[in-house]
């Protein structure tokens, strides 16, 4: 009988940029948005407008932020004019070699998931190996918000195989990039990186299960357009379609049960065995939507969305920091991660927690995270 390679994650870093933009600052520079916010284009995709059976649960978390034009937002982070979303995968991923003791040339391949990418055609990850001084392979790997959770199962499956040894994983989302301020869609957006070392862990910990499926449910939801940015300049800029939140609300239960259970029944487990679950959270009601959804304890859940914002793929690299810096989550813990994506894939994993060196909370963020602490 065949024994299995215990892999997983052994250090995780997240960067953020350091320009922050707050409610006050839209309020100042936009007043007319915010008057008629429940006309603009947040307030249409983020109601609850034409419920149906089938959206009631994720219509009733929606409620307590519907006067609010920001939809629980406080913060979000945004690059500045000289920041790339590479700078956010360099750091994050340069921060995290260190943290496991890993010399640049120990890195037999470097797996970028970079959303959406400074280089369109060419993706991020030869830029960030170069940067960081790797010499294996880079691969580009994307599937928008489930992005790091398909890279991660990937670099298990390969770090467990015998392919490669040590994989970096860096993550990376440039939303303020491809959102016009005078929308107010990026009054929930923003930006943020992280990056995780998989390779071989300790016995009784590391991955357990993983469990994909695509949304083409969603097509038709999201889109890009081309159009002359300030200054005259072709940019694709990121648009939602009227039915983008029906849409959304239709498939988000869904996708949910899918994967969790999905993932569960591959473990071997049940939810109820679960210590604590870390969801990527697009909005500021998607955790609260998930514990009724899936009918489990506030308490094993967490999310820093409103400091945040939608920083895309970096969500799940972010609130899984952040569960562990204070403590939600200790070695030996069963946790479940899972990330949704619209138009792209939905996916959930499980596994055990062991002894991961974590990376620094993001400049401004240490009163936050130590207040938070258990």
């Amino acid at each position: 009988m065949s024994t299995v390679i215990p892999v997983g994650i052994r250090s995780l870093a997240i960067s953020a940029p350091a320009t922050i933009r707050t409610n006050d600052e839209l309020r100042r520079r936009h007043p007319e948005l915010v008057q008629r916010s429940e006309q603009s284009t947040l307030g249409r995709i983020m109601s609850n407008t034409d419920s149906r059976p089938d959206m009631s649960m994720i219509d009733a978390s929606i409620v307590p932020y519907l006067d609010d034009p920001f939809r629980g937002v406080t913060t979000r982070r945004v690059l500045g004019p000289d920041e790339s979303s590479i700078d956010l995968e360099v750091q994050a991923g340069a921060e995290a070699l260190e943290l496991a003791g890993l010399a640049p040339e120990s890195v037999d391949l470097l797996i970028s998931v970079g959303f959406l990418p400074h280089h369109v055609g060419i993706g991020n990850a030869v830029y960030v190996a170069k940067r960081l001084g790797l010499r294996g392979g880079g691969w580009n790997l994307e599937t928008a918000c489930a992005g790091p959770l398909t890279a991660l199962q990937t670099a298990f499956a390969l770090v467990r195989a015998g392919e490669y040894e040590t994989i970096l994983v860096t993550v990376s989302c440039a939303y303020s990039r491809y959102a016009r301020e005078d929308d107010t869609l990026s009054w929930f957006l923003g930006d943020g990186g992280g990056a995780f070392v998989v390779s071989r862990v300790a016995s009784g910990t590391g991955y357990i299960s993983g469990y994909t499926m695509h949304t083409g449910d969603t097509c038709g939801s999201w889109y890009y357009t081309l159009e002359l940015d300030d200054d005259g300049m072709p940019a694709r800029v990121m648009r939602a379609k009227p039915e983008t939140g029906q849409i959304l609300r239709r498939t988000v239960e869904k996708h949910l049960r899918r994967c969790c259970d999905g993932a569960a029944a591959k473990a071997g487990i049940s939810l109820d065995d679960v210590d604590f679950f870390v969801f990527h959270t697009p909005t500021a009601w998607f955790a609260e939507f998930a514990v009724s959804a899936l009918g489990i304890d506030p308490e094993r859940t967490t999310s820093v969305y409103q400091h945040y914002a939608n920083v895309g793929p970096a969500l799940t690299p972010i609130n899984l920091h952040y569960a562990a810096h204070t403590k939600r989550i200790t070695a030996g813990d069963t946790v479940l991660v899972y990330g949704p994506g619209s138009v792209s894939s939905a996916a959930a994993m499980i596994m055990r927690w062991g002894d991961v060196a974590l990376g620094r909370p993001p400049a401004g963020m240490d009163a936050y995270f130590f207040s938070s602490s258990r």
